[in-house]
């Protein structure tokens, strides 16, 4: 008789604490979150004993371990003070107006991420005058969808060839991030030149030899398109002063001694009447 009597107790103290039922906001009983993105939790708690006051002083949510809350994010319907955070359990507390009395529905929210994918529990205690209550609430963090993103390459035209080397600029229209696929924007080039030879004047016949210096001003280096340098030639015969002078008297001694003849002649001819 004791032992049904212990029992009884026991059950009707468990009656007792069993003050409310926690879901998700829209009435459901589990979550299905994305894997590494920050995403709300909306958890409402309701007093769950009929026409009796709940005096729920305190509401607790422990996350598992692989989640992580943000401290910016967080709040609730029933207080004007955020929760405190111990580990990772949010705690919510009023010990001189009640969390949820009556028939009241509360709802506490947060922001938090999952960074492996699995099935979890969000475990959701209650305390009130008559001690604690707990229930859970499921989460299925799924792996983050990987979409593919395919660059769409926009590239100017080369830039003129600079020192051997012609640049370009390409831009991803689609700003995927990916460089792999990436046009080159660096090449080497040469430049078609054009010779521009610049010579001196031939110089004087030596040895039936002349020359002259022929230099490119663009430095093409194309020695096949360089002008003749080197040309034979013959040598002008050059008379000296003396020579001249030599020459000159000869003439002059020759005419001179013409004339003294031809007028000794002249006296030796007999004049006829």
């Amino acid at each position: 008789m004791k032992k049904v009597l212990l029992v009884l107790f026991i059950l009707s103290i468990c009656f007792v604490s069993s003050t409310h039922s926690a879901t998700i906001s829209t009435g459901a009983s589990y979550y299905s979150k994305i894997q590494n993105e920050s995403l709300p939790y909306n958890i409402s708690i309701s007093n769950t004993e009929a026409g009796q006051n709940a005096n729920i002083t305190q509401v607790k949510i422990t996350l598992p371990d692989s989640f992580a809350f943000e401290m910016l994010s967080q709040g609730t319907s029933a207080l004007s003070t955020d929760f405190t955070k111990t580990d990772a359990i949010l705690t919510w507390e009023d010990l001189e107006i009640y969390l949820i009395n009556g028939s009241e529905t509360e709802y506490f929210w947060f922001k938090a991420t999952a960074s492996l994918v699995g099935d979890y529990e969000l475990l959701i205690t209650t305390i009130n005058i008559n001690g604690s209550d707990e229930s859970s609430i499921s989460v299925n963090v799924i792996p983050s969808e990987t979409t593919t993103c395919a660059p769409n390459w926009i590239c100017s035209e080369w830039s003129e060839c600079i020192n051997s080397t012609q640049t370009k600029n390409c831009t991803d229209q689609n700003n995927c991030g990916n460089q792999t696929s990436k046009p080159i924007e660096v090449q080497s080039c040469s430049i078609d030149c054009v010779s521009n030879w610049n010579c001196t004047s031939w110089s004087e016949c030596t040895d039936s030899i002349q020359t002259k210096t022929c230099t490119d001003l663009n430095n093409c280096d194309t020695p096949q398109e360089k002008p003749i340098t080197t040309k034979t030639c013959i040598q002008e015969k050059k008379y000296t002063l003396l020579f001249i002078i030599i020459v000159a008297t000869i003439i002059l001694t020759i005419v001179g001694i013409t004339i003294y003849l031809i007028k000794i002649l002249k006296k030796a001819t007999p004049e006829q009447n």
